[in-house]
């Protein structure tokens, strides 16, 4: 029997705590936008149900609006915005809608390195220190123990997330190839897939760049980002303005289904490679760490 896989995307307008005055103001409308589909490209009727969860945790959630996309078969079957991307101008969320992805960023600086590492651009036992990045343990963190978050203290021995030292690897890309991640990123991932709504952001992480114009335009239209107030209001956020390895994309929930297509399909990295990245890191002392 052939295995059907389904892979669920969502993005939503990320709500941490202690913020400052509500975004709502006394008196405006709390009327909710009706869900956005994408006509002439995605389903709507068998997902009735899947959508009504996610709209009940949506409001549970206080959250004030997210985008969703579900993949069959490395087909996008179905994508849907609910709520708000801008909770004071009521612009509704779609499934077009850009958000920042944060962490997200690890996945694609991950496999621009991987594919320079099968060039022979660079190697993941190469030390970061040979690429200019200077950290305490100096010589003996080695680019794979940035990649696993097992840099810190004895290097290779332990898992302990570091999203800085992470951010990084954007340093080594830069020292090996002469180029920096952002140029890598939007060449051999997003213009290749065509995915219209990526971008390194801010604007200024594109200056003098041939894809300038589209960051601009992508960042134009970014998510308002929203945290809870004491009330539990939806009140104002705020975007990180930096990128490097470890955060700072822009994508929709529509492109990011290009993008897990194309590693399914192999065509970002060989097979063999992914089954690399795939594999648990195995600590020093042969303990499976959780993640590759």
């Amino acid at each position: 029997m052939r295995k059907v896989w389904f892979l669920i995307i969502v993005l939503v307008i990320t709500l941490p705590a202690g913020c400052g005055t509500p975004a709502v103001k006394p008196g405006q409308p709390t009327v909710e936008p009706a869900p956005t589909t994408m006509p002439g490209r995605v389903g709507a009727e068998p997902w009735g149900q899947f959508e009504a969860e996610l709209e009940t945790l949506r409001q549970q959630m206080k959250i004030p609006g997210m985008s969703a996309a579900v993949v069959k078969d490395g087909q996008l079957v179905w994508a849907r915005g609910l709520g708000y991307a801008n909770v004071e101008n009521r612009v509704p969320a779609t499934p077009e809608t850009p958000y920042h992805l944060a962490s997200v960023t690890k996945t694609f600086a991950a496999v621009i390195i991987m594919q320079l590492v099968q060039e022979g651009k660079l190697s993941l036992d190469d030390p970061v220190a040979r690429y200019g990045v200077n950290l305490p343990e100096g010589d003996k963190v080695l680019v794979r123990h940035l990649m696993s978050h097992t840099s810190e203290g004895t290097p290779g021995q332990r898992f302990q997330y570091n999203g800085f030292r992470y951010g990084q690897l954007s340093q080594v890309v830069q020292a090996a190839t002469g180029r920096s991640l952002q140029e890598w990123v939007y060449e051999r991932i997003i213009h290749p897939l065509g995915m219209e709504n990526t971008a390194p952001s801010p604007p200024a992480a594109c200056a003098g760049l041939s894809f300038a114009p589209t960051c601009e335009r992508v960042y134009a239209a970014l998510t308002r980002l929203y945290c809870l107030d004491v009330d539990a209001s939806p009140a104002p956020g705020y975007n990180g303005d930096y990128f490097n390895a470890g955060a700072g994309l822009m994508s929709t929930v529509v492109d990011l289904a290009k993008f897990d297509a194309a590693l399914d399909a192999n065509t970002l990295v060989t097979a063999a490679t992914k089954e690399l990245m795939w594999t648990p890191t195995v600590s020093n002392s042969g303990q499976k760490l959780p993640y590759g």
